[in-house]
C-alpha cells in the first residue's frame, strides 16, 4: 500500500491484557476539512495523523484492539489550504463507528488555534519558508495574559460511570504532559471564549468539560485532545518533529495503561 495513507487497523491481537482493551482513536478533521491552519502553513489534520499513527503502532505492540475513524493521510499536498470542519453527521459517524466497536476508551486527537480577534500579521514568523499569504500568529498582547499550550476536554452528563472514567482518563494524560514540562492552556473559557458549557475541572492539567459532539455521544469514556497550539510558530514547528509526536504518543499510551490497571 502506498504511504499516502496508513493502514485502517481494527485488529483482534493476541493480548498482554486480560480482556484485550478495545481503544477507538479519532484523528480530527479530513483532507477537506483540515481543522487549524498553522502559522507557517501546516494543516492540523497533517499533525493530527501523524500522532495518531505512532499511537495506534505503539497501542497494538502492546496487545490493545484498535479501530481508527477513518484513512490516515500523510501527504501534505493533498490536503486543502482552507481551514475548515466537519458536519456534524460527519461527526456523528465516527462516534458511532467507535460504538459499534464497543471501544472501552474513545480519544480524538487535535492540535489547537485562537479566534481571528487574537491574531495578528508577522512577516517575519517564518523566516525561509514561503507562505502562500502573511503568517498569522498569536498577539502579544494575547500571550501575556494567556497560557498557550495543550488541553484535554470530556463531557460531563448523567452517566456517571462514563463521566468518572473521562475526568480520570483526561488527567492521566494532563499529568503526562506536565511531566514533560508542557503547559496547559487557560483561555478556553469566558470570556475569552465563546463557551458557556466549558468548566475548568483540574487548571493545573488543563482539563476542562465542555459539551461538544465527539465527547457526549460515544457510549464509552471520550476525551478530546488539543495537543499543542499552531498558532505559535515555535509550537507549530514543534508538532512538526516526529521525536515530539512520539513523545506524546507516548505520554498518551502510558496513560491508557495506566487508565486500566488503576
Amino acid at each position: 500500500m502506498s504511504n499516502m495513507f496508513a493502514i485502517f487497523i481494527c485488529l483482534c491481537t493476541a493480548s498482554t491484557h486480560a480482556f484485550a482493551q478495545r481503544v477507538f482513536l479519532d484523528s480530527g478533521h479530513t483532507l477537506n476539512h483540515p481543522g487549524s491552519i498553522g502559522t507557517c502553513g501546516t494543516p492540523e489534520v497533517f499533525v493530527n495523523d501523524a500522532i495518531t499513527d505512532k499511537l495506534a503502532k505503539l497501542l497494538v505492540s502492546s496487545g490493545y484492539q484498535i479501530s481508527i475513524s477513518r484513512l490516515l493521510n500523510f501527504e501534505a499536498h493533498r490536503i486543502s489550504t482552507q481551514p475548515g470542519r466537519e458536519t456534524t453527521a460527519e461527526l456523528r459517524a465516527r462516534t458511532e463507528k467507535a460504538n459499534q466497536f464497543n471501544a472501552d476508551l474513545f480519544i480524538s486527537i487535535h492540535h489547537d488555534s485562537v479566534g481571528e480577534e487574537f491574531l495578528t500579521e508577522d512577516p517575519m514568523a517564518c523566516p525561509g519558508q514561503k507562505t502562500l499569504q502573511i503568517p498569522l500568529r498569536i498577539n502579544d498582547n494575547f500571550l501575556k495574559q494567556q497560557n498557550v499550550g495543550f488541553n484535554i476536554f470530556f463531557t460531563r452528563d448523567s452517566n456517571r460511570q462514563k463521566t468518572n472514567g473521562s475526568l480520570k482518563l483526561a488527567s492521566l494524560i494532563g499529568q503526562g504532559f506536565i511531566k514533560a514540562n508542557e503547559t496547559p492552556s487557560d483561555y478556553h473559557i469566558a470570556p475569552i471564549e465563546d463557551c458557556d458549557s466549558c468548566r475548568f475541572e483540574n487548571k493545573n492539567l488543563g482539563v476542562l468539560s465542555r459539551n461538544l459532539l465527539v465527547t457526549r455521544t460515544p457510549n464509552m469514556p471520550a476525551i478530546l485532545v488539543e495537543i499543542t497550539n499552531l498558532k505559535d510558530p515555535g509550537m507549530e514547528k514543534k508538532s512538526l518533529d516526529p521525536n515530539y509526536q512520539i513523545m506524546v504518543a507516548e505520554i498518551i499510551k502510558e496513560a491508557i495503561d495506566q487508565y486500566f490497571v488503576k
